[in-house]
């Protein structure tokens, strides 16, 4: 007789009294350092490991990090790690994982794979070997073959590199830079998450201008409210881990609350987004009243017909942060590069004093003396590898 939901749940309960959870948030490569100075403060075990932060904590850090984290891809709860020589071996070892408290009734998955140096190479095979596991520990424990759910599959990481295999249950589902405001995009738009990464490393919210001269669907501009407000990037979607009998919706309304509790009532900034499309800059507007910002104002014009110079007082910090056209916004690199010249110019004539850090895909096409470079970092958005440039405007 299968067990029953409630007997799941005493066995997840159980389970997570006795056991640290094994913590891995994914960040994409460049944004490492930042999302570990983010996470170290409220999780001093937290190290940097490649491709992305490791921690222990209980159910109440894999919350925590689904919704607070900025610059992560996803939360996964490593089960088990052990040597996979052989498929035998990786049969065995993925049976005696407890697969009954993280799959209940329904052994719904998808599994992913990934391998490097490994003598287990085909994909489909270690997909089959996995799954063929799952199904006999839910055999061996009472429980039925379940069918598909509502929510969608439980998706399982296999990660097997130098002959060691890493099973781990994604506790995020949707790719965390999916905050559930951008429901409408203009063309080659960047990733909220490489967008927030960018603004805490020009430490956008010292400022008390920031404009974004290229703003597109306005993904920046809200990304530096939030920033500002220190609004919870994941407070608006919800997680895969709460359709498992790891959902705890005590833990979880908790983490919420707490969430919400740290928001910056009180904070001051002019956030100003421009861009030439009318059209775009109304999808702008749609996704920032989604995203429930504040401090945000969307204006249609001309990047190259801005004067900087306007838009502060000399009191005031200004920052200039934008993701300049290229790829699908552009037909050629050429025409990436004229861009990027004349928005320099534009730059160099009216933004005296303002600071700024601009991704482009054509950073020797930098020129303009009046620009003086602080730093730069190497990125990839949209499947293209782009140069993040901060400096300021002498």
């Amino acid at each position: 007789m299968p067990l029953s939901p409630r007997a799941v749940a005493r066995r997840a309960k159980k389970y997570l009294r006795e056991h640290a959870l094994d913590i891995f948030l994914v960040v994409q490569p460049g944004l490492e350092n930042v999302a570990r100075d983010e996470i170290i403060q409220h999780f001093p075990n937290a190290v940097q490991e490649p491709g992305g932060i490791a921690l222990h904590g209980d159910l109440s850090a894999v919350y925590e990090l689904n919704l607070c984290s900025r610059f992560g891809t996803r939360v996964l709860i490593r089960l088990a790690t052990f040597l996979a020589q052989t498929y035998p071996m990786l049969y065995h070892h993925t049976r005696r994982v407890p697969w009954e408290i993280l799959l209940g009734n329904s052994q719904d998955v998808d599994i992913r794979v990934s391998f490097s140096k490994s003598r287990l190479r085909n994909k489909a095979h270690i997909s089959s070997v996995v799954l063929d596991a799952i199904s006999a520990r839910a055999s061996d424990v009472g429980l039925s073959r379940g069918d598909p759910t509502e929510a969608g599959p439980t998706r399982i990481q296999a990660r097997l590199v130098r002959d060691r295999c890493t099973l781990s249950l994604d506790a995020t589902g949707a790719h965390l830079h999916k905050r559930g405001y951008r429901l409408a995009t203009g063309r080659a738009p960047i990733r909220e998450t490489i967008a927030a990464g960018i603004l805490a490393m020009a430490r956008s919210s010292d400022y008390d201008v920031l404009v974004d001269p290229f703003c597109g669907s306005g993904t920046i501009c809200i990304e530096a409210d939030l920033l500002a407000r220190n609004v919870p990037p994941g407070c608006l979607r919800t997680f895969s881990i709460e359709s498992s009998p790891l959902f705890a919706p005590g833990i979880s309304a908790h983490a919420r609350r707490a969430a919400a509790a740290k928001l910056a009532h009180s904070h001051r900034q002019r956030i100003l987004g421009f861009d030439i499309d009318e059209s775009v800059v109304a999808i702008a507007r749609e996704n920032a009243g989604r995203a429930r910002t504040t401090m945000v104002e969307f204006h249609a014009s001309d990047a190259m017909s801005i004067d900087y110079s306007m838009l502060k007082s000399p009191r005031d910090r200004g920052l200039i942060v934008s993701n300049l056209p290229y790829g699908e916004r552009l037909s050629t690199k050429s025409g990436a590069e004229e861009i990027f010249r004349r928005f320099q110019h534009r730059l160099g004539e009216t933004g005296s004093g303002w600071d700024f850090a601009v991704v482009t895909t054509s950073p020797d096409a930098l020129e303009d003396t009046r620009l003086a470079v602080r730093d730069q970092i190497r990125l990839v958005n949209g499947g293209l590898p782009v140069t993040v440039i901060f400096g300021h405007v002498e």
